[in-house]
C-alpha cells in the first residue's frame, strides 16, 4: 500500500510533535539524574552539552559537568577535560592541568588518554620530558589495541627515538597496525623487512 504524499507531512509532523516532548522528558531526566550524582549521567550531560545536541552548544556548562564526572572517577570525562584544556574550550587553557587529567585516566586504563601522555612525555609539554614514561604509555596503548599507538610504537622502534632501535619489534607492530586497518602500516613494513 502506498503512502499518500499529501498524508506524509501531517505524519511528520505529528511524529515531530510527539516526540518533542519525550526528548524534553529525556533530557530533564538526564539533568535530574546528574543532579542526583550519577556519573555517567554527568558524563552524557557534558557531552550533549558540549556537542549542541538539540541545542546551541554550551562549552562552559558543558565543561562543568565533565569536570564533575572525572572528579567522581569517569575515565571519559578525564580523558575530554583534559581535551578542553589543551583547547581552551569551555575554560582557560592549561598545559599542566590537561596534562594531570590525561595522567589520571591513563591510569585508570584509557588507551586514548595512553597515547596522549606518551606523547607527552615524548616532547616534554605539560610534564617532564622522559622516554622511559613515553616508551611505558605508548606500550600501554598499543598493547589495550589502539591503532595509532600501535603505529606509533612500530615507529619507535624503527627509528630508535624513545626506545633502542629495534627492527624486528618494528615489524611486528607494523604488522599488528596493518591488522588493524593502519594506512601505510604495510608499505613501512615490507621497507622494515627489506632492511
Amino acid at each position: 500500500m502506498a503512502i499518500s504524499t499529501r498524508k506524509y507531512p501531517v505524519f511528520l509532523l505529528f511524529t515531530l510533535l510527539i516526540s518533542v516532548p519525550i526528548f524534553g522528558q529525556e533530557a530533564s531526566n538526564l539533568h535530574q539524574r546528574a543532579l542526583a550524582g550519577d556519573v555517567n549521567a554527568m558524563m552524557a550531560l557534558g557531552m550533549q552539552l558540549y556537542n549542541g545536541e538539540g541545542k546551541e552548544k554550551k562549552p562552559v556548562e558543558a565543561f562543568l559537568w565533565l569536570y564533575k564526572a572525572a572528579e567522581k572517577g569517569h575515565p571519559d570525562a578525564m580523558y575530554s577535560i583534559a581535551l578542553m584544556y589543551t583547547r581552551g574550550v569551555g575554560t582557560s587553557r592549561s598545559t599542566r592541568d590537561a596534562a594531570t587529567w590525561v595522567s589520571k585516566a591513563a591510569k585508570l586504563g584509557h588507551a586514548n588518554a595512553q597515547n596522549v601522555l606518551a606523547t607527552l612525555y615524548q616532547t616534554g609539554n605539560g610534564v617532564i620530558k622522559s622516554f622511559p614514561e613515553a616508551f611505558k604509555w605508548r606500550t600501554k596503548a598499543a598493547m589495550a589495541g589502539l591503532p595509532a599507538a600501535q603505529m606509533a610504537l612500530a615507529q619507535h622502534y624503527k627509528a630508535g627515538d624513545i626506545v633502542g632501535q629495534d627492527l624486528v619489534q618494528a615489524y611486528a607492530w607494523f604488522n599488528i597496525a596493518d591488522s588493524s586497518g593502519t594506512p601505510n602500516a604495510r608499505v613501512t613494513r615490507q621497507r622494515v623487512g627489506q632492511q
